[in-house]
């Protein structure tokens, strides 16, 4: 059930039975007080970033919709074992984002991201997607991106990105951009406009 802008809805695949899903949170990113439906019929409540309702073990091999709802504020899957079982991101959503910093970083298996809302107070979307080559076309036109200051590398090594749209976006106070698109190298459409 898709749960709009009030969540964060992201889609997993989970290769065998009994494997453990953990989402990994950042410690310094502000308090946590969220729920956290895995798809199964499982929920656990998170109210720190250490929180064991973090991790879940699923019974059977499947493609699993999990919703985070409430105050999680930055996710990091760069250094995360887990990192190739996103498949997709249906909503970021409005759950008190402060920082994407490599929060999808080495996501090899993601192919799709969708859903704009929540990011107002996001100041670091450096090394986002960093080496996430399942991606091939992204439209992310029209992210509130007002406040980010950090976009280093965020786009670097999505070597099968073809298309990417992000028009309409403020980037009135970033300070760096550095290597944002490094190693992009298929990268054939761009679209900055607005």
């Amino acid at each position: 059930m898709y749960c709009g802008q009030s969540c964060r809805y992201l889609e997993f695949s989970i290769p065998a039975d009994s494997l453990i899903l953990s989402i990994p949170a950042v410690e310094s990113a502000g308090a946590f007080d969220a729920t956290i439906d895995w798809g199964d019929g499982v929920t656990d409540i998170v109210r720190a970033f250490d929180s064991a309702g973090l991790s879940h073990t699923y019974s059977a091999a499947g493609v699993y919709e999990v919703r985070v709802r409430g105050e999680f504020p930055g996710i990091r899957f760069a250094n995360s074992d887990h990192a190739s079982k996103l498949t997709r991101i249906l909503s970021i959503g409005e759950t008190g984002l402060t920082t994407l910093q490599e929060a999808f970083s080495r996501c090899t298996s993601l192919t799709s991201v969708a859903g704009i809302a929540g990011l107002e107070s996001v100041t670091d979307m450096s090394r986002m997607f960093r080496l996430c080559t399942g991606l091939t076309s992204l439209d992310l036109s029209g992210w509130d991106t007002s406040s980010v200051t950090d976009m280093d590398w965020m786009f670097c090594e999505c070597n099968s990105l073809t298309a990417l749209d992000i028009s309409d976006w403020d980037t009135s106070s970033v300070t760096s951009m550095r290597g944002m698109f490094y190693q992009c190298n298929t990268l054939t459409t761009l679209d900055l406009s607005g």
